[in-house]
């Protein structure tokens, strides 16, 4: 009997050192970039080698106990040992710590394999324990007992034991689907009349065009919809972030066939204090819904709901980079320049090859350019105020970018100086837009709502018989003519206005007193004549958002009851 038992002992040993090697070589999951892993190596690592070490003194008090000496005592230390790291294993905070920062999507369950090792581990003592109970005085040859079925029984045992964790570990876990590739249908060159499709939400201010249609949020969930029938293709589960890790924005490289969906979560560490919160990135592949890849580098993402595809923009305190869409690694990575750093609240843009940045200090400013593959630094100075207003006395404001077209509203702190200016980043070309009046899109990127072609110049505190429009791939400004703009809070800046062919179109007017103020769904032409109709969103207001087979309309539906997202063909 104890020839058997501690055969038995020896073979889950073995079987937990195979159980913590394997959690060692998979703690890192295949589609995670992180700084923070160096804990979890650390405990994985200790963990592996006590276990070697461990499973050598089962060995060795199995062997002396098979020659027939006593060794009761040294195998009730190493009972009281295994146990004791077994419960720290389960009731420690490092353990806890360590699962938390694999707690990605395509994670495995390294530390659960580690802590059940542990387990199989004071198992393996208490078995060794009683065989050197039972064997006092009986003498066999050591080696024989140990290489016997019933060690390789105790492998078989310990191995079945991690298959079941890992088994357990998917056991009512979220699962996310993917679709096939189809063919991308063209964004709608005309306002439709027809609604194809009608869908609900609770919130639509991250309604993103992407691949061939748009994502949003659905019952806790992040769904891509087929821009032409509204069908859901493909569904994220929230829940395959970690835990305490909140949606923070969602953006999209576009519509191209590579395309991708990068989700931006904020949770709280032990290492911030305060308020702050640490950034998790995750890109998912447009057209499929496969999660690509996850970003745990404290990187926040930076530039319009629609990002260029040359690559996502981040910023990391005064570090800045440019991530690979389909890696999520880092291409470059610079510092801030010097002047930048005066700058308060520093804001970066995406424009079509790059990232951008204004940067002013003392009495200069300029702009800086980095192109998205090499990171490769170009200034553009902006001119002085022409009416003696001193440039240390101005804030430059990023208004809103399109193509390779950036606007920075240019403001005095302590006088009424105001202007927009437009800066062509592959020319270097300067404009200066006529009627900034106050540019609404500028709070836009305050508050990470990014606006898209189109830079509404007025400020909309009173609804006005015009509103002036800023295109800004064409440096056109539009004075539309019988437009009133209603601000509702619930509509998304970037989503008031959108480009649908030649014509910028909105579902945010309000009709006057004999329209009995409903609001319209109006179409602006570039020479300021407007044509309107009623909007399908009745007497509730909407935002647009132009998409690969559709044109949405997005009807706030009342402060509890969500949005309709309808789908124009």
């Amino acid at each position: 009997m104890a020839r058997g038992l501690i055969a038995l002992s020896v073979g889950l040993g073995l079987g937990a050192v195979v159980l913590s090697g394997y959690a060692f070589a998979r703690r890192v999951p295949g589609s995670l970039t992180s700084d923070n892993l160096g804990s979890l190596t650390r405990l994985l690592g200790w963990s592996l080698a006590l276990a070697c070490l461990t499973t050598i003194a089962l060995a060795a008090v199995g062997m002396t106990v098979l020659a027939g000496r006593d060794a009761a005592s040294r195998a009730a230390l190493l009972l009281t040992a295994a146990l004791a790291v077994t419960f720290y294993g389960y009731l420690g905070s490092w353990p806890a710590e360590g699962a938390a920062l694999i707690a990605v999507p395509g994670s495995h369950p390294v530390v659960p394999l580690g802590q059940v090792s542990w387990a199989l581990l004071a198992l393996a003592a208490a078995l060794l324990l009683a065989g050197a109970v039972a064997g006092r005085g009986q003498r066999r040859v050591p080696w024989r007992a140990i290489l016997s079925p019933l060690t390789a029984l105790g492998l078989i045992v310990a191995v079945a034991s991690g298959c079941g964790v890992v088994a357990l570990s998917g056991l009512g876990a979220a699962r996310a689907s993917t679709a096939a590739p189809i063919g991308i249908p063209e964004i709608p060159r005309t306002l439709g009349d027809r609604v194809a499709f009608s869908l609900t939400t609770g919130y639509a201010g991250d309604v993103v065009p992407a691949g061939p249609g748009f994502v949003m949020y659905n019952d806790g969930a992040l769904v891509g919809y087929d821009g032409t029938s509204g069908q859901p293709r493909w569904r994220f589960p929230l829940q395959l972030l970690p835990n305490g890790c909140g949606v923070d924005d969602t953006r999209s490289t576009g519509t191209a066939p590579g395309a991708v969906v990068v989700v931006q979560c904020l949770r709280r560490v032990d290492w911030l204090h305060g308020d702050s919160k640490d950034p998790l990135l995750v890109g998912l592949d447009a057209m499929t819904g496969q999660v690509l890849w996850a970003n745990d580098q404290h990187w926040f993402m930076q530039g319009r709901a629609v990002l260029s595809p040359a690559g996502v923009p981040v910023l990391r305190g005064d570090d800045l980079a440019m991530l690979d869409t389909r890696t999520g690694l880092p291409r470059w990575v610079r510092p801030l320049s010097e002047d930048a750093r005066c700058t308060r609240d520093q804001q970066v843009g995406s424009v079509e090859r790059g990232v951008v940045y204004v940067a002013s200090c003392g009495d200069t400013a300029a702009v800086h350019v980095l192109d998205g593959q090499t990171g490769d630094d170009r200034t553009i100075q902006l001119p002085p105020p022409t009416d003696g207003t001193p440039t240390d006395d101005l804030s430059y404001e990023l208004a809103a970018t399109d193509a390779d077209v950036v606007a920075f509203l240019v403001q005095g702190y302590r006088t009424d100086y105001r202007a927009l200016l437009a800066v062509r980043t592959g020319s270097g070309d300067i404009a200066t837009v006529r009627h900034p009046g106050y540019p609404v899109d500028v709070a836009s990127f305050r508050s990470g709502q990014y606006p898209g072609p189109v830079l509404q110049l007025d400020d909309g505190v009173k609804p006005e018989d015009f509103t002036n429009l800023y295109l800004m791939a064409r440096n056109l400004t539009i004075h539309a003519r019988g437009v009133r703009i209603y601000q509702a809070a619930d509509v998304s800046t970037r989503q008031r206005w959108a480009v649908v062919g030649d014509h910028i179109v909105t579902a945010a007017a309000m009709g006057n007193r004999d329209q009995n103020y409903a609001h319209l769904l109006v179409t602006v032409s570039a020479d300021g004549t407007t044509s309107q109709r009623p909007s399908p969103c009745g007497r509730d207001t909407g935002g647009i958002v132009a998409a690969p087979g559709s044109v949405l309309v997005l009807c706030v539906r009342g402060k509890n009851d969500g949005y309709d997202v309808l789908g124009l063909r």
